[in-house]
């Protein structure tokens, strides 16, 4: 999960809870939300991790060095 959908959790959880502050949502909502922001927290630093792998991966597969392709700069990346 990119970050921009970890900043997205986060904003909808700060909403969620100024919604139950005015009564409009309850203490569950708000525990279900806090639960799904760590959840994506939990879960982004291996998907990054296999996303970089894999990269480097395609990237020795067409014949560049994986340092190479970390960054886009890959042959791969260019056809």
């Amino acid at each position: 999960m990119p970050p921009n959908i970890i900043r997205a959790v986060r904003r909808s959880l700060e909403l969620l809870r100024e919604q139950a502050r005015l009564g409009y949502a309850s203490g569950l909502d708000v525990a279900s939300q806090e639960s799904a922001l760590a959840q994506a927290e939990l879960v982004l630093p291996p998907l990054k991790k296999q996303l970089e792998q894999s990269r480097d991966l395609l990237a020795v597969l067409a014949g560049d060095l994986p340092a190479q392709g970390q960054a886009g700069n890959s042959s791969i990346w260019r056809r």
